[in-house]
């Protein structure tokens, strides 16, 4: 409330100084120096903003058209704040995002986000990142198959993070804890992580070749139903059979990746999957159940 009131009476009293500048009769003065007035008084309101937005943040008018503007992109959102930050970077507070359609919902929950994009690439049309933190990490399922709600399925990782910064440098934090029955443990510390993108090429020594460029597409509610569809049918698969899969011990994956992803050789970690007494009924007539075990183990 004190930033607020900081900020509200820096701009008011910088308006109302202007206001009695422009009313008092004076001489006629060179415009040079008039147009250096109007310089000044621009640059001290826009510090006033920038102060507002880094203190108190988005307003209650601006926060609501970026919502009616993620409407009509078919997403939902909410936040308790969001400010903008002393290098430029967004921060956002208790973040929630949804996505509903005929299929059913999606939602994703952070506790904390930090994001700052490359402003001279919102010009081109497209956005690039030159950092991103995200913690606090919830995801929340509530599909339907065939006019059928399947159970719902909630992932709560409090102290789960993500972070990209501006050096490449792509880490995680924490980042384990159970997924539809199966225990997950991810940890990646990666440098240059923009070269991931090609890295199975290099690996196998296919050549690399030239993205070919792509005309931008209108992002739409329909159009992002679309892509999430075979998303939301592969898990509404799982989601189907979750029950009927049956395991003598917790499945466990896990997945550790270290190095420079420039170099490929650098590279350090591997995959682990471990699964133990997995019963799957069978699709034949006779209603068998199919036994399977294994334990699975990659690295370098």
């Amino acid at each position: 409330m004190l930033r607020c009131f900081f900020c509200l009476t820096f701009a008011v009293g910088l308006l109302s100084l202007v206001y009695q500048e422009s009313q008092t009769p004076k001489p006629k003065r060179h415009w040079s120096r008039r147009l250096f007035k109007l310089c000044l008084a621009l640059v001290f309101l826009g510090v006033a903003v920038l102060g507002y937005l880094n203190q108190v943040g988005l307003p209650g008018f601006a926060k609501r058209a970026l919502q009616e503007r993620l409407a009509k992109r078919g997403v939902s959102g909410e936040f308790d704040w969001l400010r903008l930050g002393l290098d430029g970077s967004w921060q956002a507070k208790r973040l929630k995002l949804g996505q509903a359609d005929t299929g059913g919902e999606l939602r994703l929950a952070l506790e904390d986000v930090q994001l700052r994009p490359d402003y001279p690439s919102l010009f081109s049309g497209r956005l690039a990142v030159e950092k991103l933190d995200l913690s606090g990490l919830g995801v929340g399922v509530e599909l339907m198959a065939n006019g059928t709600n399947l159970p719902p399925l909630t992932v709560d990782w409090p102290k789960a993070g993500l972070r990209w910064d501006e050096a490449g440098i792509l880490s995680t934090r924490q980042l384990h804890g159970e997924v539809l029955g199966v225990q997950l443990d991810v940890a990646v510390n990666v440098t240059n992580a923009y070269a991931l993108h090609g890295l199975s090429r290099r690996i196998t020594g296919k050549p690399d070749h030239e993205p070919k460029p792509k005309e931008p597409k209108p992002f739409t509610a329909e159009s992002l139903s679309r892509q999430l569809e075979p998303v939301k049918r592969r898990m509404s698969d799982w989601l189907k059979r979750r029950d009927e899969i049956r395991f003598k011990k917790q499945p466990t994956f896990r997945l550790a990746l270290s190095g420079d992803a420039a170099t490929s050789k650098s590279l350090t970690g591997g995959f682990e999957v471990d699964v133990e007494g997995m019963q799957i009924p069978s699709a034949t007539d006779n209603g068998g159940v199919t036994n399977a075990s294994g334990h699975g183990r990659c690295s370098r």
